[in-house]
């Protein structure tokens, strides 16, 4: 779809900012239904002869702040796009100042520049933002245990008095407390699958791949929105910073094949977990790994490869809708 008018939304905390792109009318509404409604009537002034289904509705990703609005607009039958703030910020160029409504505008001229490839963004179903959700929820927690544990080690190094014992022992109970939150927000997580049948045979499916738990495969359905958003392995690859690119220039400048630091990093933490824990696990994937370090090979480009591998077996069964079959145990 052509899209002819643009908006630019700066979205905060408790207010928004918005530019029109073709006639620059700048404005600032509240973040509540009240305020959204507003903003419609704003743009719809300024733009009498223009039909609704040739406006876009541009803004960063921020969260659950753009959540908000993107969940009203979508309501309304409003077309809208929501763009990674790095991708706005780098397609600027150098730029001088900063503001709320300097932003609006930018993302505003940011649409009109992209109008031939930019798309309107389309929400995840109910049960994929709930995912979303408690796997955010988990993540906190997590952050939170890993935090504490630090602290004990501290304490534990120290020793220094019956006061440290009593702080690592309240500690102790904090973490206890948390891992309980945890196996309770992943039972949440699981019944959240198990309600929509879509989802639940595509998490099946990833869970027979080795290597693959419910925070893996979790992940892969609310990050590929369930597998809408990525066709294929590599493009995803691409995404979570695991696929490698050449890095040469001219004659000068030969280096090594590299992963772009430019990553969803959170998704790829979780993948390198997978893949160290495959190989510990995979009598396939501990001789493969063990085959490649003796050619020679660098422990972290064989583990690279063991995501990769991990990936395409993912891709491979969700585009099949057949479980993976361990072929290695078959093997004379």
């Amino acid at each position: 779809m052509v899209f002819k008018e643009f908006i630019g939304i700066d979205v905060g905390k408790f207010h928004i900012d918005v530019c029109i792109h073709s006639n620059q009318a700048v404005n600032q509404f509240e973040c509540t239904k009240k305020g959204y409604n507003a903003l419609l009537k704003f743009v719809k002034k300024h733009l009498k002869s223009t039909d609704d289904d040739q406006i876009l509705f541009v803004m960063e990703h921020t969260g659950n702040y753009s959540l908000n609005l993107a969940m009203f607009l979508e309501s309304k039958g409003a077309k809208f796009s929501i763009v990674p703030s790095l991708e706005i910020s780098r397609s600027m160029g150098l730029t001088r100042g900063k503001s709320d409504v300097l932003d609006a505008k930018r993302i505003a001229q940011y649409a009109f520049r992209r109008r031939d490839e930019i798309q309107a963004t389309k929400l995840s179903s109910d049960t994929i933002l709930k995912m979303k959700q408690l796997l955010s929820a988990r993540a906190l927690l997590m952050k939170q245990k890993k935090a504490l544990n630090a602290s004990i080690k501290e304490f534990e190094y120290l020793k220094s008095g019956p006061e440290n014992k009593d702080l690592i022992t309240l500690l102790k109970r904090q973490v206890k407390s948390l891992n309980k939150d945890i196996k309770s927000i992943e039972k949440s997580l699981l019944n959240t699958i198990n309600q929509d049948d879509k989802i639940k045979k595509q998490y099946e499916l990833m869970c027979s791949v080795k290597g693959v738990g419910i925070i893996m495969a979790a992940n892969m359905i609310v990050h590929t929105d369930g597998f809408q958003k990525f066709s294929e392995a590599r493009q995803f690859a691409s995404y979570c910073g695991v696929a490698p690119f050449p890095y040469s220039s001219g004659t000068s400048l030969k280096g090594r094949n590299k992963v772009s630091p430019l990553a969803n990093k959170e998704i790829k933490a979780i993948l390198h977990l997978c893949a160290v824990s495959v190989i510990k696990n995979s009598t396939e994937m501990k001789e493969y790994y063990q085959r490649k370090l003796a050619e020679g090979k660098h422990k972290m480009c064989v583990l690279n490869a063991v995501r990769n591998k991990i990936l395409h077996r993912i891709f491979a069964v969700i585009k099949r809708e057949k479980p993976y079959v361990d072929t290695h145990k078959y093997a004379a």
